[in-house]
């Protein structure tokens, strides 16, 4: 008797799985094949426009422009590495970086000779490796986690997004000059100085 129970138990538990099962694993299903949003989908990932909304008044052209001049005071004034096989693994890490991310400019890697631990990127892809970092980082990753932050910084065209709203606050700063009679000039240099001063924040 007991048996038999156990068996309609069974029986009962078997069909009541069946009819809930292809509803909850249609829900699961449903779940899972949701559309991801581009900025989590990384199938778009290099072909999405992170920067849409963003402000900026400078074309790629101008800001690879700009990153070159400014890399050639880097290059004039740093010790750049003089060594193929430490400054062919950073370009082979960083440059497997650039290739997954959204960064529209190609990208230039060099070695510093520095016990700094640091790394930064200019505008336009110009970006420079310390040894210091290289000597503290522990393994791959570690670089590898350093390296894409400044990645990003240049994918997300940081730089010229600072550079733009200095040059906005100094459009402002014209009515206060023409009516105050300059009173507030030196209020609008601070203002600018702070401004110029991010542009290099967000690199370095």
């Amino acid at each position: 008797m007991n048996i038999k129970r156990w068996k309609k138990a069974a029986l009962g538990v078997i069909a009541l799985g069946l009819l809930v099962g292809p509803s909850a694993w249609s829900q699961s299903s449903q779940k899972a094949t949701k559309p991801l949003s581009p900025n989590e989908d990384p199938r778009l990932i290099g072909k999405r426009d992170i920067n849409r909304r963003q402000w900026n008044f400078y074309s790629l052209e101008r800001e690879v422009q700009l990153g070159r001049q400014l890399a050639a005071e880097v290059d004039r004034y740093m010790q750049i590495l003089d060594d193929p096989i430490i400054s062919e693994y950073i370009n082979r890490v960083g440059q497997n970086l650039v290739l997954h991310s959204d960064a529209k400019v190609p990208f230039t890697i060099k070695v510093i000779v520095s016990d700094e631990v640091n790394a930064f990127a200019l505008p336009g892809g110009f970006f420079y490796v310390n040894t210091g970092l290289i000597a503290a980082a522990d393994n791959e990753a570690e670089l590898a986690g350093v390296m894409a932050h400044e990645i990003a910084h240049v994918a997300a065209r940081h730089a010229l997004e600072n550079f733009t709203k200095a040059q906005l606050l100094n459009f402002l700063q014209i009515p206060l000059i023409i009516f105050t009679g300059g009173g507030y000039y030196g209020l609008g240099q601070l203002i600018m100085m702070g401004s110029d001063l991010g542009i290099y924040a967000a690199f370095f």
